[in-house]
């Protein structure tokens, strides 16, 4: 019949676990085949579909679709596969970098006996739990002006929130209503601070009007040009235009928006089941962090393009292993290792630093004569 989790749930339904096949983007990456190469903002939507170049994978323009649409289409009609808005349009802070995100946070809920409250939490990947741990939790800084003191958690206040190596991070799935694609759906990402709000802001006011339904409801995602204001150089305000996204659904009066609201739903009411179609609980099964981090990372985070080989690993750890940590860091550079290398060592050894400190300095003194730490009670060498 199927398998529980992967392609039936608990009450015996099929899940809808679609993949990713079309991105849909208003900018365009960096070349491939160009390291100089640099990521540029677009003010129309284009379509772009995975490729095989050799060995490597890439998006790559999908003619039959931008033929559809036309050359710089700037408003596309999408549907929602989901009534939950944490799926059609999940949100967070990210820092990401080529091999994923290093660090995520994004609002929960705390409830204490008291009325309930929110506030940001993040897990990040450290030298000590490379599979993730509670960010910042007790850590603090080891080393600089700030070493010591405890590390700024999630949001306002965090060293890189404020120097843009994190960011909001959003992704919208949905398909397009003239090239509709049962089986797979469309993704695009955008690490706007204004574009994120406006996506999730309405995709969150559609669920609140159609209460709690948003699958099959279909609205109009748009691209204008907004002129920006920043510090410039020289401390002088400077202007730019970006482009930013919308989502709406309008209509000449307000029985005509409502109206155009409805229409989706009872068109699919029409044609399905509707008791077939309420016990069904559909998903987006998303790309992985090993296949998106290029792409993220290049297109809107190039700052963070070698991030985790320049990292030491010193600044994020644990305050009971903090100078353990720094000297192993301050060993390894002395032995030539790269940050990542290091990274690795320790995640190896993570159960027994001091047994690595020891296992550095011996091959600074004398030579790698030390065994792994699968066989640590044996010489390797004579």
């Amino acid at each position: 019949m199927g398998i529980l989790g992967l392609t039936h749930d608990e009450n015996g339904a099929p899940l809808e676990k679609l993949p990713v096949t079309i991105k849909v983007a208003i900018g365009e990456g960096p070349k491939p085949d160009d390291e100089t190469s640099r990521p540029r903002a677009l003010f129309h939507f284009v379509f772009k579909r995975r490729t095989m170049r050799g060995q490597m994978v890439y998006w790559e323009p999908v003619p039959d679709i931008t033929e559809v649409f036309g050359d710089k289409p700037t408003e596309l009609t999408v549907i929602f596969l989901h009534d939950d808005p944490r799926e059609v349009c999940p949100s967070e802070y990210a820092l990401w970098t080529r091999k994923g995100r290093l660090c995520h946070g994004e609002l929960v809920q705390i409830t204490n006996g008291n009325a309930p409250r929110y506030e940001m939490q993040a897990i990040r990947r450290t030298a000590e739990h490379p599979e993730g741990e509670s960010w910042p939790g007790n850590h603090k800084y080891v080393d600089g002006p700030k070493k010591g003191q405890p590390i700024e958690a999630c949001g306002e206040g965090c060293p890189e929130l404020e120097s843009g190596k994190c960011g909001p991070s959003a992704d919208l799935y949905f398909i397009l209503e003239k090239f509709p694609s049962l089986g797979a759906i469309c993704r695009l990402h955008t690490g706007s601070k204004t574009s994120v709000p406006n996506l999730s802001n309405a995709v969150a006011q559609l669920h609140s009007w159609n209460g709690g339904r948003l699958k099959w409801f279909k609205a109009i995602l748009k691209v204008r040009p907004e002129l920006r204001w920043h510090p410039g150089q020289f401390g002088e305000w400077e202007s730019s235009v970006v482009p930013i996204l919308s989502l709406e659904i309008g209509g000449e009066t307000l029985d005509r928006l409502v109206a155009t609201i409805d229409e989706p739903a009872k068109l699919r009411v029409g044609a399905l089941a509707t008791s077939a179609d309420k016990q069904r609980i559909p998903f987006v099964v998303r790309e992985s962090e090993v296949e998106r981090g290029p792409e993220i990372a290049g297109e809107f985070y190039p700052q963070n393009k070698n991030l985790l080989e320049e990292q030491t690993g010193a600044i994020i750890q644990s305050p009971g292993n903090a100078e353990l940590c720094a000297r192993i860091c301050e060993l390894a550079g002395l032995l030539g290792y790269r940050a990542a290398k290091t990274k690795i060592l320790v995640g190896q050894w993570r159960q027994d630093l001091v047994g690595l400190e020891r296992k550095l300095q011996h091959e600074l003194d004398e030579g790698p004569e030390v065994p792994a730490p699968g066989n640590r009670g044996k010489r390797s060498g004579g």
